[in-house]
C-alpha cells in the first residue's frame, strides 16, 4: 500500500503504471482511492511480458473528476500476476486547479 497526499486541488486526466521487470504470466493489477472513494471504474493493468499499462489489453478508465487539495490517494496492488514484477511506479496526468 501506497499512501499520497496531493498538495492542491488536481483535475486527473488519465493515469499510467510501469514496472522495472514485468511478471511472465498472469495479469499485474493495481487499484487507488481518492478520500475512499475508487480511481478508476477499471483498474490499472500490465500484462504478461509487458512493462507498462499504456499497451494493456483493458486500458483503464476514470471514475473520479477531480482530486481535492490534501486529497489522500491510497494504491494497492490487487494481483501480481505471477508474483515476478517489481519496481512499480506510477503517474497521474492532469492539471492543477488554480483558485
Amino acid at each position: 500500500v501506497i499512501r499520497i497526499r496531493m498538495p492542491y486541488e488536481f483535475v486527473p486526466t488519465g493515469a499510467r503504471i510501469y514496472v522495472n521487470g514485468g511478471c511472465t504470466t498472469g495479469t499485474f493489477e493495481v487499484s487507488a482511492t481518492v478520500n475512499a472513494t475508487p480511481m478508476f471504474a477499471t483498474n490499472l493493468t500490465i500484462d504478461a511480458m509487458e512493462r507498462t499499462s499504456k499497451t494493456a489489453t483493458v486500458p483503464a478508465v476514470l471514475a473520479i473528476d477531480n482530486i481535492p487539495d490534501d486529497g489522500e490517494i491510497i494504491v494497492e496492488i490487487e494481483d501480481t500476476g505471477d508474483a515476478t514484477a517489481y519496481g512499480l511506479k506510477m503517474i497521474i496526468y492532469g492539471y492543477r486547479v488554480i483558485n
